[in-house]
C-alpha cells in the first residue's frame, strides 16, 4: 500500500496511540476527506510510526503499535496471528471455551478495532475509521488463513462511535452482514450469543473468569443477579450448585435469550422482567435477603458531561443491593464505563455501604479476562472494574431516600 505522509507540528514525545488535530499538519487536501492510512513523521521528518489519519476527527491520527513503513495484507495476518498465539499458546483460553477477544483495538495495537470469536464466527466491530474496503478485506482473508476458509465473518460497527469519527462502514456491513445466532461453550456451559440484537458483540467475553469466580462462590447460596442480560452469571452460579437464582433485567429480548440458555444447561433459573431498582425497593419492602447479589449493570456514561450521573445511578443501585443482602452475604459489584476509574468506582460502593449502614470486606478486586488487555501506551484500555465483598451490617439504620429515576438499568 502506497502511504502518503503526515507531519506533526513537534517531536514526537509520547508513547500514547492518540495524536490529537491540534498537533498535525493537516494538509491541505485532507486526502479526500476519508480516513486512511498514513506514514507520521515528526517536525524533523523523523519516522514515527503508521497509523490512520482521520481529518475529520478530534482524534487526527491512531497509530499502530509496532508497526514498519510497510503496512499491507501481510502486516494485519502478522498482527492477528501474534493475537491468536498469545490467545492459545500463552494465556490458553481457548482451553475451557471456544470464544474470546481476538483483538482489544488500542491495547492489541489494532486502534478502534474490536474482533470477537465464537466458535466458527468472527464478529468484527470498529469503533473508529479506516478499516475500509482493502483493509478489510485482508482482515477478513488473514481470519479466514489462521482460522479456516469455513469460519463465517460479520461486521457491526458501534454506530455511536462510528458517527463521532464521522465513519461509514455501510459498504462493509452490506457485504459481510451480522446475522443470526450461533451457540458457545464456556467450562462446560452452553450459550446462546445473538450477533443481531445483543449488546456489544452478543456476549459479555470479558466477564468469562469473574463468571467462574462468582460460581464457585455461589454453591448453597440464594443468589440475585442484577442485569442479567443473557443470564451469564445467574447461569453458572446456578450450575455450580447456587440453591436459588433470580436474574432481574429491563431488556426483555435479552431475557428471552437467557430462558434458553438455562434450558440448554438444564438449570432451573427464575427471570424477572423489571426494572432493577423497582424489584430491589419491593424486595427491600418485604425484607427479603439473599446470600449474594451481582450488580453488574451496563456502561453508563459515554462522555464527561455523563459522569455526574452515572456516579449517582451506581451509587443508589448498590446502596439498595447492600441493604438487600444478608448480614455476612456477599456482593460481587462492576462497572464497564471507562470515565469512572478504579479508585472513584471504589469510592462511591463504599460510600453506598456507609449510607446503607454497613461496611465491605473486600476479597478480591477484579478486571477483564486477560484476552482484554490494557496497554501501558494506553491506560484507558483499562475499563472494566469490581469487587467481591463481604457485607457486614452495622446496628445503625439510615433510611433510604426519595428514589430518583433510573431507566437504563
Amino acid at each position: 500500500m502506497k502511504l502518503n505522509t503526515i507531519e506533526l507540528k513537534t517531536a514526537r514525545n509520547s508513547c500514547h496511540y492518540w495524536i490529537f488535530n491540534k498537533m498535525v499538519k493537516m494538509p491541505d487536501r485532507g486526502f479526500g476527506g476519508r480516513a486512511s492510512i498514513v506514514r507520521v513523521v515528526d517536525r524533523n521528518r523523523q519516522f514515527v510510526g503508521c497509523g490512520i489519519f482521520n481529518p475529520r476527527s478530534v482524534i487526527a491520527l491512531r497509530l499502530f503499535a509496532d508497526s514498519s513503513e510497510n503496512i499491507d495484507r501481510g502486516f494485519f495476518l502478522k498482527k492477528l496471528s501474534d493475537l491468536k498465539n498469545l490467545r492459545e499458546n500463552f494465556l490458553r483460553i481457548n482451553e475451557d471455551s471456544d470464544c474470546y477477544r481476538l483483538c482489544h483495538s488500542e491495547s492489541d495495537g489494532l486502534p478502534g478495532l474490536i474482533i470477537d470469536k465464537y466458535g466458527d464466527s468472527f464478529l468484527i466491530k470498529p469503533y473508529s475509521a479506516g478499516y475500509y474496503g482493502e483493509v478489510m478485506e485482508w482482515l477478513v482473508s488473514s481470519l479466514k488463513e489462521l482460522y479456516g476458509e469455513k469460519c463465517g465473518v460479520m461486521v457491526s460497527p458501534d454506530e455511536k462511535a462510528c458517527a463521532k469519527d464521522n465513519a461509514d462502514y455501510s459498504q462493509e456491513v452490506r457485504k459481510y452482514p451480522a446475522k443470526g445466532r450461533c451457540q458457545v461453550s464456556e467450562f462446560g456451559m452452553k450459550f446462546i450469543v445473538d450477533f443481531e440484537s445483543g449488546q456489544k458483540t452478543g456476549f459479555f467475553l470479558d466477564q468469562k473468569l469473574n463468571r467462574r469466580i462468582a460460581a464457585k462462590a455461589a454453591k448453597g447460596l440464594n443468589v440475585l443477579d442484577l442485569c442479567c442480560y443473557t443470564g451469564g452469571f445467574g447461569i453458572s452460579m446456578k450450575k455450580a450448585g447456587a440453591k436459588s437464582v433470580t436474574c432481574v433485567d429491563l431488556d426483555k429480548e435479552a431475557l428471552e435469550i437467557a430462558k434458553k440458555n438455562a434450558k440448554l444447561n438444564d438449570c432451573d433459573v427464575n427471570f424477572v422482567h423489571m426494572n432493577v431498582f423497582e424489584f430491589l425497593r419491593a424486595a427491600i419492602d418485604k425484607d427479603e435477603k439473599y446470600d449474594m447479589i451481582i450488580v453488574d449493570p451496563a456502561k453508563l456514561a459515554a462522555n464527561k458531561l455523563e459522569i455526574p450521573r452515572a456516579c449517582r445511578t451506581y451509587g443508589d443501585l448498590n446502596k439498595l443491593a447492600i441493604i438487600a443482602v444478608r448480614n455476612g452475604g456477599l456482593v460481587f459489584t462492576f462497572s464497564c464505563t471507562g470515565l469512572v476509574n478504579e479508585k472513584v468506582h471504589q469510592s462511591i460502593i463504599f460510600n453506598s455501604a456507609a449510607e446503607a449502614g454497613a461496611t465491605l470486606k473486600v476479597l478480591m478486586n477484579v478486571g477483564p479476562s486477560p484476552d482484554h488487555p490494557y496497554s501501558s501506551a494506553f491506560p484507558e484500555g483499562k475499563y472494566l472494574k469490581g469487587f467481591l465483598a463481604q457485607v457486614e451490617k452495622s446496628v445503625i439504620k439510615i433510611p433510604l431516600g426519595p428514589a430518583e429515576m433510573h431507566d437504563e438499568v
